[in-house]
């Protein structure tokens, strides 16, 4: 190899042939242009690998480099050659452009799948479309649900005007509060001065009464409570006082410790007043119908006394006038001896519905069936001179008062038998249901009944819808078992049967509640 780059037995390329000026020349520039242009090549892709850091495949981009330039020096030293025979270079200078090119072609092989991989400019142009309208489509669908939120944010405002409501929140930590607008108008505040910076200034907002009751609500958050609510007294400007009703919810940390508080509060003054008026109504009226019952017991029981004597000194007249009065003078005082028994009778009633469900003397449960019982064992003769059927079921057990329950159930059996149908013997069935704790107890009856038109009349004092029947009686009855039954917290009923007779429907709670004056 020490004779390699011997150039002595070569003549340069002029020398080689009969080179015309023209032929050579002309390969002598077109060789020049070729090297200018491979060099030109490599030198633009170095510089745009260079300035474009994130080009794909670099390396490739090299290699072409390398392989262009060598393929330029070829042509250089070609045209070298004509003055200088340095064939022995060329060769060596050839290989290396072979070594590169086989480089080129390697890398090329290998990196060309990972080449196809990449989309082409119609494929990254249709999926930049793409890109472009779904993000316009979700621009769009942002943009409905912003106005979506808007209009919802307007109409939870307009909800909270209404119901004079407001929503708030609160950071134990750093003791700050937000309100919402509706908050700064039910504390008459300006938002301008926003919320109270602080619990101890937001306390202050209150009255000492509604101070308690808020501490009240926050002991109860601090005692493992998540949700709490009650009535505030709120303090206005002005000394004006409002009411509030609260309802605080908690937020905890795993730990369980508060670490939010968030809530309402709702403007319930008319309320407050509302029901401080009714109460106050409610009281008079009690006051009222408590010296009605009164004055009612005391005129009845006054009326007693006069009443016995007439009777007593009627008796005594017609006893020691017996014989010397005429027919006329004898139907007279028979008369008013009768007139005394009516007017006594309806004295007695008018006490026993003064008395009625004024107060239940004992409330516990009681059997039904054992009410009904001893209802029939009082009234046993009538059913048996009548020859009335009765049929019963099975019946619960209430809450209620026991010998009071008797006179009410004792009342209806006694209507049933003395309003029978003179065609039929009495027939009486007596059923209950339970249903959402109350038990319906009807009795029904094939007597003379009623018209439906006359069902509102028949609980109200002194109403007989049938006096050609019966004589005695002031038609108070029912009455008293109205005002029985409402003591009770029940509800009393009767509807015309379309075969004749009567039904009658007593509504009583199944478990004990606490009873009511009616």
């Amino acid at each position: 190899m020490s004779n390699f780059f011997d150039t002595s037995g070569f003549p340069p390329r002029w020398q080689c042939g009969e080179w015309s000026p023209g032929v050579g020349w002309l390969t002598i520039i077109s060789d020049l242009a070729i090297f200018g242009a491979y060099t030109a090549l490599p030198l633009t892709i170095a510089w745009y690998v260079r300035r474009r850091r994130e080009v794909p495949f670099p390396l490739i981009f090299w290699l072409f480099s390398a392989f262009i330039f060598a393929c330029g020096a070829t042509h250089l030293l070609e045209v070298v050659i004509f003055w200088y025979p340095l064939y022995p270079l060329q060769a060596v200078l050839k290989l290396g452009t072979a070594l590169v090119s086989i480089a080129t072609v390697l890398a090329v092989a290998l990196i060309m799948p990972r080449a196809l991989a990449i989309p082409g400019i119609q494929a990254m142009n249709t999926h930049l479309q793409q890109e472009i309208a779904a993000r316009t489509a979700s621009q769009g669908e942002l943009q409905r649900r912003s106005e979506e939120l808007q209009r919802s944010e307007d109409r939870l405002l307009a909800a909270q005007q209404a119901a004079r409501i407001g929503d708030w929140s609160f950071d134990p930590t750093t003791q700050q509060i937000s309100w919402s607008e509706q908050v700064f108008r039910l504390f008459s505040r300006d938002p301008r001065a926003g919320p109270p910076k602080d619990f101890a200034e937001n306390m202050s907002l209150y009255t000492s009464r509604g101070a308690e009751a808020l501490e009240a609500l926050m002991a109860r958050i601090q005692g493992g409570e998540n949700r709490v609510e009650g009535d505030l007294e709120v303090r206005l400007p002005g000394d004006a006082i409002a009411w509030h009703h609260a309802i605080v919810h908690a937020q905890r940390s795993p730990e369980g410790a508060v670490v939010r508080l968030w809530g309402t509060a709702q403007d319930i003054t008319a309320q407050q007043s509302d029901a401080a008026a009714k109460d106050q109504q409610r009281q008079e009226l009690l006051r009222i119908n408590q010296q009605l019952e009164q004055f009612a017991y005391i005129a009845s029981h006054d009326l007693v006394e006069p009443l016995r004597k007439m009777r007593f000194f009627t008796d005594v007249a017609m006893a020691e006038s017996e014989g010397r009065l005429t027919p006329e003078g004898v139907d007279a005082m028979q008369r008013l001896s009768q007139a005394s028994e009516r007017m006594s009778s309806l004295v007695r009633d008018l006490l026993a519905f003064a008395r009625a469900g004024k107060s239940l003397v004992t409330v516990k449960p009681v059997a039904l069936a054992n009410v009904l019982q001893q209802s029939l064992d009082r009234c046993a003769a009538m059913v048996r001179d009548t020859g009335a059927q009765l049929t019963i079921s099975d019946l619960p057990e209430v809450s209620g008062d026991h010998l009071l329950l008797v006179q009410v159930f004792q009342q209806l059996v006694t209507n049933a038998l003395t309003y029978r149908h003179p065609d039929r013997p009495p027939q009486i069935e007596i059923s209950a249901t339970v249903d959402d704790g109350m038990v319906r107890i009807t009795v029904r009856d094939r007597g003379l009944g009623f018209a439906p038109e006359q069902a509102g009349r028949l609980f109200d004092p002194f109403v007989r819808l049938h006096p050609q029947v019966v004589n005695q009686g002031t038609g108070i009855g029912l009455a008293i078992c109205r005002r029985i039954i409402g003591a009770h917290n029940g509800r009393i009923f009767a509807v015309a049967r379309v075969d004749g007779g009567a039904e009658f429907t007593v509504l009583l709670p199944q478990m004990k509640e606490s009873p009511h004056v009616n």
